[in-house]
């Protein structure tokens, strides 16, 4: 059992020290509504760099990611348009006044929307009329790094066999 454990262990560190290590990826839903029409996406970010990470795009104190949205809007003729590499900041800053927005105005079919601080949004359509509304995101899923995920594999393992052995010797 122990050359098991020494084993199972092994492979897990060689697995975890060879991997590269990767950006923590995060999917959130994004919901837009302009009255009856509405928008419906995800969004795919690395949220590593994100705390202490200050771009100066515009501001030395904004802080943004790149973003890969994914959007759906029946009424706009959208069917998973996918925007890649979009400067997006997913988190409210209040100490530099500024919440979760996008710095790109989304365009497809003849429509363009924005999404602005304070969850206000732009639609505006191919004749340049302008509708108001709201955005928000819902903060979802994170998927763990390779490292992460062989390390707790590897201690799961490594626990159920010792478990197993232990439980013979009574």
């Amino acid at each position: 059992m122990k050359a098991i454990i020494k084993l199972l262990t092994a492979t897990g560190l060689a697995f975890a020290l060879g991997t590269p290590v990767e950006a923590a990826q995060m999917t959130w839903g994004i919901n837009v509504s302009f009255g009856a029409t509405t928008i419906t996406g995800s969004v795919t970010f690395d949220d590593t760099p994100v705390q202490g990470f200050y771009d100066g795009i515009s501001d030395p104190n904004d802080t943004h990611v790149n973003g890969d949205f994914v959007l759906t809007s029946s009424a706009l003729g959208w069917s998973n348009v996918v925007f890649n590499g979009v400067l997006f900041q997913p988190y409210f800053y209040s100490d530099q006044g500024d919440g979760p927005h996008v710095d790109f105005v989304f365009s497809e079919n003849g429509w363009f929307f924005s999404l602005d601080d304070s969850n206000q949004s732009f639609l505006i359509d191919a004749a340049g009329a302008v509708q108001q509304g709201i955005w928000s995101l819902d903060r979802g899923s994170h998927i763990p790094e390779p490292t992460s995920l062989a390390l707790l594999l590897t201690g799961l393992a490594a626990a159920g066999v010792r478990r197993g052995a232990r439980g013979r010797t009574l």
